[in-house]
């Protein structure tokens, strides 16, 4: 069998002759990679910081969200006066309303109480100006409000349903509440106690000393929320309207908390000494010589239904 010889290349054959590299080629191989534009860089950065603070704004809402019901804080401005015991000057708003924070926080030990008898202001009931149930308006003692009212701010409602007296506020604008008056009440020391629910909503409480014979502008107001915090105003005359000073607040740590949960409410006033009690437990006393003497009732607050029974008064 014949073999073929071994391949050999043609070594004497020309070569193939490689085209020449265009040079933008080269350019890329040698050059340094290229980087981007001042207007790039800015564009840049501007999206990722715009991310970052929305990121970091979105944890800290997280971090810092009210329990339902209460509502944003914000901050106004609030006119000094010499009156009362405490300037607070500017402070925030809370229950969605032009409302301060007062910052003296009650301890629970401020006003004594007694071990000796079961109720610690036992002494400051001393003559009853009337007993009310609160299921009717029947008690020959006392008559309160009772309206139905529907404006353009919402509506507004004290009265009587299920053997209980509501205090109703609705508003879409979040700036009303509801104050429901004992009417003809005029009433300088005495000893107030009432018990309230919120049946849902963001607060209620009672008002005092008010020189309002319709509502409780300019007056002495206390409310709780339902998460117990709780704080005491006196409510100014200012050209803008009414204007909250603060002057206690915090949260009371024997309360029960929640909706639909009962809380008693009392308030002792003799001359400028305002002692606050929750549940007979003394949480605050305040000094303050705004209002003298003047009429009080129950209140609902923005959004809110609060009822209320057992209704009492005592002068001391």
């Amino acid at each position: 069998m014949s073999q073929q010889p071994p391949y050999r290349p043609q070594y004497d054959a020309q070569p193939q002759q490689w085209q020449q590299v265009p040079a933008y080629y080269q350019e890329q191989q040698t050059k340094k990679p290229r980087t981007m534009s001042k207007e790039v860089k800015i564009a840049l950065i501007t999206t990722v910081g715009t991310l970052l603070v929305a990121i970091v704004s979105g944890v800290f809402a997280l971090m810092n969200r009210p329990s339902p019901g209460p509502p944003s804080i914000v901050t106004v401005n609030h006119t000094p006066t010499d009156k009362g015991t405490t300037n607070i000057g500017t402070i925030n708003v809370v229950f969605n309303q032009a409302i301060p924070q007062p910052t003296t926080t009650p301890d629970n030990t401020s006003v004594p109480t007694s071990t000796d008898v079961q109720n610690p202001y036992a002494q400051d009931m001393q003559a009853l100006q009337f007993n009310a149930s609160l299921q009717d308006n029947t008690n020959p003692q006392v008559k309160w409000e009772e309206s139905d009212t529907t404006g353009n701010t919402g509506r507004s409602i004290c009265g009587f349903q299920s053997r209980y007296y509501h205090a109703y506020a609705t508003d879409p604008k979040n700036d009303s509440y509801t104050s429901c008056l004992a009417q003809q009440s005029n009433f300088a020391d005495f000893t107030y106690e009432v018990q309230m629910t919120i049946v849902e909503g963001q607060a209620g409480g009672v008002f005092f000393r008010s020189q309002d014979s319709q509502n409780s502008q300019f007056s002495y107001m206390f409310l709780i929320k339902p998460d117990g915090y709780c704080a005491l105003y006196v409510v100014l005359n200012s050209a803008s309207g009414p204007d909250f000073k603060g002057l206690v607040g915090g949260t009371i740590k024997r309360f029960n908390t929640g909706l639909q949960q009962t809380n008693t409410i009392a308030i002792v006033v003799r001359g400028s000494q305002i002692d606050i009690y929750v549940n007979q437990i003394g949480i605050a006393r305040v000094t303050d010589s705004t209002y003298s003497q003047g009429g009080m009732g129950v209140i609902g607050w923005i959004n809110s239904d609060v009822v209320f029974s057992n209704a009492k008064l005592w002068t001391v």
